[in-house]
């Protein structure tokens, strides 16, 4: 798939032309276009210079010049847009809504927002955990959550819980809830919160962590090829689930889907609850994937590899009944779909980024797409059905560092560099 770079200030080229109001007055930016993972990682590309100008004939209208590349204001679903013609192929650049800056002299490793859209929560290098209020953009911190970086954030469906993980190999929760009184801190300032409970058991890194039904229990998967079953209220595992036959392949990626079957009904741990008709997918440094019924604790199913590369991030597509559809990217930029009532072998349509894959979330809303950040931090989106590319988002300063996405329910997207910049679309 072609990958496209465009000047991460266009969008503020674009306006101060059009400030200046004088059919006179011209800019440009430029757009790179890179046809293969060779090209960009040797930085060839091919460079197009789009010149901007006022219409001399129309007051509010631009004029955008360029012998090979047609580029032009446009809106999708109310909100500004720009369509990009090339090579007979057209390009859809949807800018951000708008920017979150905290301070330059933090480095951001993971970020993660509520489902009620009230707080950010950023992970940083050196193990604090940055809480922002987005109704008031203020700021606490909880310094030193981790003895060291933090490399996962998720909040529970409540959204006043967090859970963080570090290198530390420990699992953290927290109650954010407080970082909302004012009396707690002054804005930026530290807050005098302990962990509510501590979780620790794995024997090497943790790679990833996903909710089960309310949050009552979770799953946490780690480099030890070990998933762990826990109970929040007491703290213990209740269950490992493991490769019987590679006990030693390491966990990627981990996740926990609805899906209906037809195993008898068994006695579960007191501690354990919404298993039922739940389906944990599991992805391993082999390119493996086991799907395992988290109420029975059998494995039910394996989607094999079918590239030299590991799992990066597995994601469901349908859900619920016998619906067995999902997306898995892998880490050499490969991204396949598959159905496993169609076909258990093979996938069907694939594609593949020029890029390692950074994050992968699936988007909800009028319209369901994937949002992938991959390479350096380029970002797109991807329809979900044949993975074609449906847009770029790019421009208002964004660099290609992006390295984090999250999504909220209504469709929002959120991306973020270790610099601190974080966009919203």
């Amino acid at each position: 798939m072609i990958t496209i770079e465009i000047q991460p200030t266009f969008t503020e080229v674009i306006q101060d032309v059009k400030f200046n109001k004088s059919s006179t007055f011209t800019d440009q930016f430029w757009i790179n276009f890179y046809d293969s993972l060779n090209s960009v990682e040797d930085g060839f590309a091919t460079e197009e210079i789009i010149k901007v100008a006022n219409s001399s004939t129309s007051e509010n209208d631009l004029i955008f010049e360029n012998d090979k590349a047609q580029f032009k204001e446009t809106r999708i679903h109310d909100r500004d847009a720009f369509q990009l013609e090339y090579s007979g192929e057209t390009y859809l650049i949807k800018p951000p809504r708008g920017q979150i800056q905290i301070p330059s002299n933090i480095s951001i490793t993971q970020l993660t927002v509520n489902p009620q859209k009230t707080q950010l929560s950023l992970g940083t290098d050196s193990g604090d955990i940055i809480l922002i209020d987005l109704t008031t953009n203020e700021s606490r911190v909880i310094s030193m959550a981790h003895l060291n970086s933090i490399t996962t954030l998720c909040y529970f469906p409540s959204g006043s819980v967090l859970l963080s993980v570090g290198l530390d190999y420990q699992i953290k929760l927290w109650d954010t809830s407080v970082s909302l009184n004012q009396d707690q801190a002054e804005d930026g300032k530290d807050l005098d919160l302990n962990p509510a409970r501590i979780f620790t058991g794995h024997k090497k890194q943790i790679t990833s962590v996903a909710m089960i039904d309310r949050g009552r229990n979770f799953l946490s998967g780690g480099k030890d090829g070990i998933v762990k079953l826990w109970d929040c209220a007491s703290g213990e595992c209740l269950f490992d689930f493991q490769r019987a036959n590679s006990v030693r392949d390491v966990v990627t990626d981990t996740q926990v889907y609805e899906k209906s079957t037809q195993l008898q009904f068994v006695k579960v741990h007191e501690g354990e609850f919404g298993t039922e008709n739940k389906t944990a997918l599991i992805g391993y440094d082999s390119g493996v994937v086991v799907l395992w019924d988290l109420h029975s604790k059998k494995e039910i199913g394996v989607i094999p590899s079918t590239l030299s590369a590991s799992v990066a991030k597995i994601v469901a597509i349908k859900q619920g009944g016998k619906g067995e559809e999902y997306i898995i990217a892998y880490s050499d930029g490969t991204i396949s779909r598959w159905d496993l009532n169609h076909d258990k072998e093979k996938p069907v349509t694939q594609t593949r980024l020029n890029g390692k894959i950074n994050a992968m979330q699936l988007v909800t809303g009028p319209l369901e797409r994937i949002v992938v950040s991959y390479g350096s931090g380029f970002v797109v989106e991807l329809n979900i059905k044949t993975l074609t590319l449906m847009s770029i988002l790019a421009g208002k300063g964004m660099d290609c560092d992006v390295k984090f996405v999250t999504c909220s329910d209504d469709g929002e997207i959120m991306v973020g560099n270790s610099n601190g910049s974080i966009y919203r679309f």
